[in-house]
């Protein structure tokens, strides 16, 4: 007792520092040598209360080690008592309903967990439920993190056996934990969680081993006569109370309970249908009239919207379920109890909620047929109300859902007259009400005054059209045919009757709703196809007729009535569409003599359409057309427009010549009407092709400049990269005019206190010189006045535009193909923005962006120019020295521009001044890097397909510029980055010529130049560095001063350059091989050593870049010529790479570097010099089986399958003939692939179609690899069997996606081809019986379509 006063008063000590104080804690918890009493429940209990006093979540985490420990998993339940147990838990709870900071509480949270899982307290809660249940709820609700409530919601921890075998858990659980569970699922939603959450409900409430709550619902329904009304419930006591709190824990807590009891009781569907009665009745719906209830009734506020929303939970349960519902109750099928309900929701609300257009969608899924008796009603009920943004969403998808069910049923025609019928009488208002089914306890009150839908497109959104648009198209004739008189004697009798009703609005909209499905079903119908029958064709051509007949009554009396636009929008829109259809009928039908156009007049007008709609007369449509200018709207203005057009089109189409004064009248016409109508030239190709070209060039441009506004207020720069617009050159031209004209508006602007003297920009001077007329049509520009002005530029001082505008005009100029426009237009472009770099060179801070815009869009042109060069424009120098003086990106333009130079020989004789300038302006840093650039293109040239006077005119340039290059090295002794790669120009030269004199002079500053090179490697002077060894190594013999030393020190340089730097590859590469073929056989071990070390190096400390840098060095080693002694050397140390590289792979996952050891594995087994041993092969296949072998998730699998098919490919195609030793391995580990490909391959994956044909990409690849193995016909032939049982064996056991089946199945019949007669006995005799009839089907295929018989 001494002791243990000792130890509580140490460890209560404030002199003492906590973190001593637990660790004492914690040591004599553990200790099986300090004798003390009962010190487990004391120092539990101490730990409770300072974990109460203080915020530290040291003291938490120390005792969850001591719950969480062997030691307290070893002591005996007597050990501590029940009110030090009680004391803990109180202590916990407590501490978890204060505010605590997040790390505090996931310490506490750990604790409490841990306790869940103690025996200790898993016994003492059995004997206390109800703080079981508390506890429990106060733990759920303080989890944060998703993953921990998705482990403890789908595991046994929580209301396991021990606990569910004590009386009243169920009610503790629905009155403590119920509540929490729900609100866990609305702070962290997951469908995993809900899952969970329904197993726990449903082992709570509804256990597999009782039935209690099934002869309650009995006794409700009263299916025994002789039982009684058990006690009122505690669940129905829950879901009533559950009922008056907010809609969204309503809504999820009905939901849970109902899915919990779906999931246990799954094949009793008529208790299944009883609670779903029940839970009808406890949501407000009084449902006595039709079933006899003895549920005890309770005062409670219903509301419509929340029951409604409730109920679209528990619908969406059944829906997911495929469960046929059988039972009755009092005669009533569940099937009939649902039509009740949606005829119900249609009679109580006056207009769809986003919850009962969610139920019908349910509904849908749980039997079409229910909705199918009461279409016309929903249709009333859904269609013509006004919806908000996130209800006519759900409106949309509903009517889809609506089309698909019909097309399913193949009823689409009985939808569209039903659909017809239904607007009809409810715009007129001859729609009956009815009473509901099952009233709502609160009393409805019907909105009878609602707004209505304003336009068809509310009424059928974008989404519903289109799928309109499918059923159509997959549709039979018949009801194709049926569909299309159902809307022609809707349109018949609306004509009729088309002068009583112009002032009721309904009825125009009814008008307009005709129409419009006649349009779409026009648009979507396929008559015209070659699959069409001629009957079919007739019948549809006898409605046509009968239309046009409706169109000329129809366009009649519009024309005597005042204007209406919406119904003139109506009547002309079907004209444009039955036209279309009338065009493709008698251009492509398969019938011959269709005749549905008339005939050409004299009148060529625009406005005169009868040559397609001859039901008016040319008088009428002038008629038509004058009223529409004065009184029409835009859409009217714009189809109109459309039906002018389509005349000219069909007349190109179906008459060989007719008059050029109809197509002028129609050019005419569309370019006065361009800011209405302008827009047509996106979608009608034949405008742009036919009706552009022939508009004058101020129509064009202002055509253009539509356009442009259209894509810059929209931000739409791909609408450039249409069709129509992409095809007319004349167009392209126009809005790159009107972009060059708007960047010229924004240097024009004059600047505050300007006088006339000002000094004019560049860019402005040279647009003045673009003539409009020429520019457009003939794409000219006078290119000799316009370089005359590169000549003398007067500086433009403080120049300031709009940075933003200009960037936008230069991102319209990006879609604009111009390097396909003429060679004037590119030149053109090229020295505006050169101009234009020239006019802000003064501002170039202000104007960073801008600038950076021209320079790359130079780069753009010079690098794709189709013309010879830029040269050709004005005197090299010039141009030269203009851009290396305003351009920050000078060295790219002119490398390119001067390689196209010196590819042509026109340009070559005017490059003349060009070298003289860079030849005299050497002390220029900018000439002077210019000077290395040229001569580096002069060493080039000599390849290039020229005449042998431009060879020696480029030969006197080279001569030049190396002997100004010589003078200016040699003017001192101070070697600098930019002079190392002229030294190695000039150098080289006279080497090759032999030249004594300079060579002499060069040569003796040999050494000076190597000391420099190797000690002062940087990024900037690389290229140079690196051309200088290799011109050291290669001409070694002929050069003095090298120090013996030299290639080792190029060794260390080039594998530092290498590693900090990945820009100069090309010469790296060409470098690195030249080392290692000319040291020597004593040093060439320790080249070989460091490159080891430092790949082994970047390995372990697992740097990627490093690492790739480091054995792109292997494989330009391994691409090296070497000697005998030098491959025997490498050999050894590639054997060390490749089990360094395999270790890697054993303890590290990463598939960067897994890619990475493949290609040098792949690299090795290409190279034919280098010999395998055994050990190199064991290598390979343990990489493959370590690649293979490993968890992948579908986006990670074709990676590792690719990594692993590259080696296996490469052993067969490089390694035929010692894999042939080795094939029994071989195949073992494509049996391996093939195994994970086909799991991944299963459609129990659920791909996406992305995903699916990565897979089958993946499959084709294995496909491949088969076929090359089946080339080993001698050694396969007595394997190939074995193979095909394993193929069939997946076939078997897994259902392929067809893509991918397709691609297994041409691999089988490479290996059945290996098989002969006593190979198939073979196959039929061992194969199981499924894989027989599999087998069996595959050979007859084979036989059949695939096996080469010898004919041909």
């Amino acid at each position: 007792m001494a002791l243990t006063t000792e130890l509580l008063s140490t460890l209560d000590s404030t002199e003492e520092p906590l973190t001593k104080r637990l660790r004492i804690a914690n040591n004599a918890f553990h200790s099986i040598e300090l004798p003390v009493f009962n010190k487990e429940a004391i120092l539990l209990q101490w730990f409770s209360k300072i974990g109460s006093e203080l915020d530290t979540p040291d003291i938490w985490d120390t005792l969850n080690a001591c719950l969480t420990s062997q030691h307290m998993k070893e002591i005996k339940q007597n050990e501590i008592q029940q009110d030090i147990l009680t004391y803990i838990v109180k202590a916990i709870r407590k501490r978890l309903k204060q505010q605590l900071n997040d790390d505090l509480k996931l310490s506490v949270v750990h604790c409490a967990i841990s306790i869940l899982r103690n025996e200790i307290f898993q016994q003492y809660f059995r004997y206390d439920v109800r703080r079981y249940c508390a506890f429990v709820a106060t733990v759920l609700s303080n989890i944060d993190d998703l993953n921990e409530l998705v482990n403890i919601t789908n595991g046994n921890l929580l209301f396991d056996k021990k606990i569910a075998i004590k009386t009243d858990y169920s009610k503790y659980f629905l009155s403590h934990t119920f509540m929490a569970v729900i609100a866990v699922l609305l702070k962290l939603y997951d469908s995993k969680l809900f899952d969970g959450c329904i197993k726990l409900v449903q082992r709570t409430i509804f256990p597999f081993n009782t039935n209690d709550f099934e002869k309650y619902l009995d006794s409700i329904f009263e299916v025994n006569d002789n039982s009684e009304v058990l006690e009122s419930n505690n669940l129905i006591v829950i879901l009533q109370d559950l009922y008056k709190s907010d809609t969204a824990n309503a809504k999820l807590g009905f939901k849970l309970i109902f899915t919990a009891f779906w999931v246990s009781r799954k094949s009793q569907t008529v208790h299944i249908y009883q609670f779903f009665v029940l839970l009808l009745q406890l949501i407000g719906f009084k449902i006595n009239a039709k079933f006899n209830t003895n549920l005890p009734s309770r005062d409670l506020e219903y509301d419509l919207n929340k029951s409604l929303s409730i109920l679209a939970n528990i619908f969406e349960v059944i829906s997911l379920e495929n469960v046929t519902m059988v039972g009755k109750i009092n005669e009533i099928t569940f099937n009939d109890c649902v039509k009740f309900v949606t005829n119900s929701i249609m009679r109580l609300q006056s207009q769809p909620s986003f919850s009962s257009l969610k139920i019908f969608q349910y509904v849908i899924l749980i039997d079409p047929l229910i909705i199918d008796s009461s279409i016309g009603e929903l249709i009333a009920f859904i269609t013509l109300s006004k919806k908000e943004a996130d209800l006519q969403i759900c409106y949309s998808n509903l009517m889809v859902g609506l089309f698909e069910m019909y097309m399913k049923l193949h009823r689409v025609h009985k939808f569209s007259s039903e659909l017809l019928r239904t607007l009809k009488n409810t715009l007129r208002g001859q729609l009956e009400e009815k009473q509901p089914d099952f009233n709502f306890q609160q009393g409805i009150c019907k909105d009878k005054h609602l707004e209505t839908v304003s336009s068809v497109r509310e009424m059928f959104p974008e989404s519903v059209v289109a799928y309109f648009h499918r059923c159509i198209i997959l549709q039979s004739s018949k009801q194709v045919i049926s569909i299309m008189r159902t809307l022609v004697n809707q349109l018949e009798d609306i004509v009729d009757n088309l002068k009583h009703c112009a002032d009721d609005q309904h009825q125009i909209l009814y008008i307009q709703i005709v129409s419009d499905l006649t349009c779409q079903f026009l648009s979507a119908v396929r008559i015209a196809e070659h699959t069409t029958t001629e009957i079919t064709v007739n019948k549809f051509l006898k409605d046509m007729e009968d239309l046009k007949g409706i169109l000329a009554k129809f366009g009649t009396t519009l024309l005597n009535m005042e204007h209406n636009h919406s119904l003139m929008f109506s009547f002309l829109h079907i004209c444009y569409v039955w036209a279309e259809v009338a065009i493709l009928l008698m251009y492509y039908a398969p019938i011959d003599n269709i005749n549905l156009k008339g005939t050409t007049s004299t009148d060529n007008s625009a406005s005169n359409i009868t040559y397609l709609h001859s039901y008016l007369t040319a008088e009428q449509w002038s008629l038509v057309s004058q009223r529409i200018k004065n009184f029409g709207e835009q859409p009217c203005k714009y189809i109109l427009q459309k039906l002018i057009i389509q005349k000219l089109r069909a007349m190109v189409l179906f008459e060989s010549e007719f008059d050029d004064g109809i197509e002028t009248a129609v050019v005419s016409n569309f370019s006065s009407n361009l800011e209405t109508t302008w827009d047509i030239v996106l979608t009608e190709q034949f405008t742009s092709a036919t009706i552009v070209p022939k508009m004058e060039n101020g129509q064009l441009v202002q055509l253009a400049e539509l356009l442009m506004s259209d894509i810059l207020k929209n931000t739409n720069y791909n609408m450039l990269k249409r069709r129509s617009i992409m095809d007319c050159r004349d167009l392209q031209t126009a809005v790159f005019y009107v972009c060059l004209s708007k960047i010229n508006s924004l240097f024009k602007k004059k600047r505050k206190h300007d006088d006339q003297s000002t000094v004019k920009p560049l860019s402005t001077k040279i647009f003045k010189h673009i003539d409009l007329d020429l520019f457009i049509r003939s794409e000219q520009v006078n290119l000799e006045t316009i370089a005359e002005l590169f000549a003398d530029v007067d500086t433009v001082k403080g120049l300031q535009i709009d940075d933003e505008r200009f960037c936008t005009y230069l991102e319209v100029l990006r879609y604009v193909p111009v390097c396909f426009l003429s060679h004037d237009v590119q030149i053109t472009f090229f020295l505006y923005l050169l101009s234009i770099c020239i006019d802000l060179n003064d501002t170039k801070r202000s104007h960073d962006m801008c600038l950076k815009k021209c320079e790359e869009y130079l780069i753009g042109l010079v690098e794709n120019i189709t013309s010879p060069n830029i040269f050709t424009c004005m005197s090299s120098d010039i141009l030269i020295s203009r851009i290396m003086l305003n351009t920050d990106r000078y060295k790219e333009i002119l490398n390119f521009a001067i390689n196209k130079a010196l590819k042509h020989t026109e340009t070559i004789e005017t490059f003349k001044q060009a070298v003289k300038l860079l030849a005299n302006n050497l002390n220029d840093e900018k000439y002077f890097e210019m000077c290395i650039v040229t001569l580096h293109i002069i060493n080039k040239a000599g390849k290039y397909k020229v005449s042998e006077e431009s060879k020696k005119c480029l030969r006197k340039y080279k001569i030049k510029l190396c002997k100004n290059l010589v003078e200016h090295l040699l003017k001192d002794d101070n070697i600098e980055d930019a002079k190392i790669e002229a030294f190695v120009l000039t150098l080289q030269k006279y080497l090759l010529k032999d030249n004594n004199d300079n060579l002499s002079k060069l040569a003796s500053k040999l050494k000076l130049y190597i000391d420099f090179t190797v000690n002062n490697l940087n990024n900037k002077n690389t290229e140079g560095c690196l051309l200088l060894f290799q011109l050291v190594l290669r001409y070694r013999s002929k050069l003095e001063n090298v120090p013996e030393d030299f290639i080792l020190r190029a060794w260390k340089a080039c594998k530092d350059i290498h590693t900090a730097s990945n820009q100069h590859n090309d010469v790296f590469s060409k470098t690195v091989p030249l080392i290692f073929e000319h040291v020597s056989n004593d040093e060439f071990p320790a080249i070989l050593n460091d490159a080891l070390q430092s790949a082994t190096n970047t390995l372990k400390v697992q740097q990627l870049e490093d690492f790739r840098n480091q054995l792109k060095i292997w494989s330009y080693l391994l691409n090296s010529s070497l000697n005998t002694n030098k491959q025997k050397t490498l050999h050894v140390y590639l054997q060390l790479l490749l089990q360094n590289s395999v270790l890697y792979l054993i303890s590290n996952r990463n598939q960067e570097f897994d890619e990475v050891i493949v290609k040098l594995l792949v690299s090795i087994i290409e190279n034919k010099q280098i010999s395998q041993t055994p050990n190199m092969i064991d290598n390979y296949f343990q990489t493959i089986k370590i690649i293979t072998c490993r968890e992948y998730d579908q986006q990670t699998f074709p990676v590792a399958f690719e990594n692993s098919m590259s080696v296996m490919e490469a052993l067969i195609k490089h390694r035929k003939v010692l894999l042939i030793d080795r094939l029994p391995t071989y195949l073992l580990h494509l049996r391996l692939i093939f195994k994970h490909l086909c799991t991944k391959s299963n459609v129990d994956q659920n791909l996406e179609p992305t995903e699916i044909s990565v897979i089958a990409d993946c499959t084709f690849r294995f496909e491949r690899l088969v076929k090359s193995i089946c080339s080993l016909k001698k050694d396969m032939a007595r394997i190939a069997p074995y193979l095909i049982a394993d193929i069939l064996k997946q076939f078997e056991k897994i259902t392929f996606y067809s893509e991918v089946k397709t691609h297994l199945t041409n691999g089988l019949y490479h290996l059945i081809d290996l098989c002969d007669s006593h190979a198939v006995s073979y196959l039929l005799r061992v194969l199981s019986t499924a894989s027989t009839e599999l087998f069996k089907n595959a050979h007859r295929h084979y036989t059949k379509y695939y096996k080469f018989t010898g004919r041909v």
